[in-house]
């Protein structure tokens, strides 16, 4: 059974909230000042020790996560640009930086653009977080979202970009080719290829690709409940081969090869968060690539606060879920190798640490957190520099200890 609108979930979750949640488990809160509205908290599988965080407020930060007692900032890119989306390859990062937002356009902003960075002295006392180039998209498109890295059957390397709050196109996506930038980690001056799709996804924010083709792209949309399909094997002429509707909004997703600890799922498989009326998680099996199926998902009615699933994480038999809604937190559902889902826990913050009146709303919600290799989750506060950190097995109610 799916619902089509939100409007009384908000307050069954307050109910459901303070019935559940009388106790809380152990937790350290932290406050660094390089935090400033985290938007997207990553570490990757070729450096699963430190932590890339995007600021909507402002910079891109780079922690040392190696234990739960070690949050030092290693290095920062300080400005107050909204940056929000980021992936990486090999030695190659880009973020997104975002123009426009549900508001409108943002003050600070410098137009929708690629900013790369070189990573390959990482982990020496020299490294350094500058962009080599900042590539202005605002000839093509005034705003951009999220943005995944897919190397082609050309060996050419593409950046996939949602559009998020675009106004002169509808449903976008852009496909940009980053080559040159990747090859040399240099500054490229030349014209670059760019092409965009238009799609019935209404203002597109999750993009994944699939597992079992790095040219075939699933997207979910901020205002809609589809999940769209893309084929780009002709990067020149690329085309929605299905949209479907009732799969959740956003659709923010995570699959075992782009996480650095995950073991228990399936090569072929897609975890996506399906914010909104149809709630939950959602697992796909992607073998074949042009036609998904799920194989599980929760739905709302298995925790009303997974309603407002967000940036899903995976560590061993375990998904992770940032939940962005007024008492934020984070859910974890576990999960088997046959992509089955099982129970589910929550974490919420504590009251008292909240503050007082509608700042509450914004200021407890959660759009990101990360884990470490020992499964200690840092999960962030959104609007502020807020990170609360948690035994992922005292959550989940497994008896084990965090490393």
């Amino acid at each position: 059974m799916r619902l089509h609108a939100l409007a009384s979930l908000h307050f069954l979750h307050f109910l459901f909230f303070f019935i559940s949640h009388a106790e809380s488990v152990d937790y350290t809160r932290l406050q660094p000042s390089a935090v400033n509205y985290p938007a997207e908290a990553r570490n990757y599988r070729e450096s699963p020790n430190t932590l890339y965080i995007t600021n909507r407020n402002g910079g891109l930060a780079a922690f040392n996560i190696t234990s739960a007692k070690q949050f030092d900032l290693l290095s920062m890119w300080a400005n107050d640009l909204p940056l929000e989306g980021q992936d990486r390859l090999g030695d190659f990062l880009v973020v997104t930086e975002l123009a426009r937002g549900p508001d409108g356009d943002y003050p600070n902003s410098s137009g929708p653009k690629l900013h790369f960075f070189d990573l390959s002295k990482e982990g020496s006392p020299s490294f350094s977080l500058c962009p080599f180039q900042s590539l202005d998209l605002s000839t093509y498109i005034d705003a951009i979202l999220h943005v995944k890295l897919t190397k082609l059957p050309s060996d050419e390397l593409f950046a996939v970009i949602t559009a998020g709050f675009a106004t002169n196109v509808q449903g976008g996506v852009i496909f940009f080719n980053v080559t040159s930038q990747y090859n040399t980690l240099k500054e490229d001056t030349q014209t670059p290829f760019v092409k965009i799709l238009e799609t019935g996804v209404e203002q597109p924010e999750g993009i994944i690709l699939s597992p079992t083709s790095p040219t075939t792209a699933l997207i979910g949309g901020i205002k809609s409940d589809k999940i769209g399909i893309i084929d780009f094997s002709d990067v020149s002429n690329p085309y929605i081969v299905e949209e479907r509707d009732d799969y959740g909004k956003q659709l923010v997703g995570a699959k075992k090869s782009d996480q650095p600890f995950a073991t228990n799922l399936n090569e072929n498989y897609v975890v996506l968060a399906q914010w909104g009326a149809s709630g939950g998680v959602m697992v796909l099996d992607c073998a074949d690539s042009s036609n998904p199926r799920i194989v599980d998902e929760t739905g709302w009615f298995h925790s009303l606060s997974l309603s407002y699933s967000n940036r899903v994480k995976l560590y061993k038999d375990f998904i992770l879920l940032p939940l962005e809604q007024p008492i934020g937190g984070f859910a974890t559902v576990q999960l088997g190798v046959d992509g089955k889902l099982g129970d589910v826990q929550e974490e919420h913050y504590p009251l008292d640490e909240l503050g007082e009146g509608d700042d509450v709303v914004d200021q407890s919600k959660s759009y990101c957190l990360a884990i470490n290799e020992g499964g200690w989750v840092y999960s962030f506060v959104a609007e502020t520099n807020a990170v609360y950190v948690y035994c992922l097995y005292d959550v989940a109610g497994v008896n084990k200890h965090c490393g």
